[in-house]
């Protein structure tokens, strides 16, 4: 819960600027910050696909995660949650027959996914969910599959679900409205976030920062730890 001056005096991050509302491109530091995407995933939304996101995330005055938030609506028909500071991760699955939400929680830290327990798994076998850009990073060891669904928010909702085949999330050209409350997500379900070139561990205030102002930021990797390290040399 927030007081009625702090709650009075968030700012809002999004695509769209309004300075009459207070709704800018940048967080404002030492203020409460709601990062607000309305539709992650346009271009797929337009086109009649189903796999966008809706993505809310509310940051305290140390831009750590206070609330974050991922709406599947197209895909699973889920919302995705996670508490303050780090708590509980949680998804609600929609019953439209009932009309009804069903709160489930997830498993944190999640366990590795089931195929890698298993001895002998390829690296073949894994995924690597990336932006539209990742046939310019220079991938070509990279012996799994790359998919990209439009919806970089959804990647990472996906991966906090709990995968049965070992993934990670490529992050590339985002801003902070694409990655907020995914990497809030992440960071509950106990997920690594690292700089995909110098392999570097980051927390979620540090990683999330990287996204205040214009400086080209290095693509950053998240996945579970197993995966990642498997994943590292190609």
């Amino acid at each position: 819960s927030l007081d009625d001056e702090s709650a009075a005096s968030a700012h809002f991050v999004g695509e769209e600027e309004d300075l009459d509302c207070d709704c800018t491109h940048v967080i404002e530091r030492g203020r409460l910050n709601w990062i607000v995407d309305a539709l992650d995933g346009t271009a797929t939304y337009t086109k009649g696909l189903n796999s966008f996101a809706i993505s809310i995330a509310l940051l305290d005055e140390m831009n750590q995660p206070l609330f974050g938030l991922i709406h599947l609506p197209g895909i699973f028909g889920r919302t995705y949650l996670v508490s303050a500071h780090g708590g509980e991760l949680a998804r609600y699955d929609a019953n439209q027959a009932a009309g009804e939400l069903q709160l489930t929680p997830i498993q944190t830290p999640l366990p590795a996914p089931d195929a890698w327990k298993r001895p002998g798994t390829p690296l073949s076998r894994s995924y690597l969910y990336a932006n539209s850009n990742v046939h310019r990073l220079g991938l070509e060891r990279f012996q799994g599959k790359i998919r990209n669904h439009g919806s970089t928010a959804a990647h990472l909702a996906m991966l906090c679900d709990g995968l049965e085949d070992p993934a990670a999330v490529l992050l590339t050209r985002c801003h902070v409205w694409d990655v907020a409350a995914g990497l809030a997500l992440a960071d509950a379900a106990g997920l690594e976030i690292r700089r995909k070139d110098s392999w570097q561990r980051l927390d979620y205030r540090t990683a999330l920062e990287s996204y205040i102002g214009p400086a080209r930021r290095p693509p950053q990797i998240v996945g579970h730890p197993e995966v990642l390290a498997a994943m590292r040399p190609a």
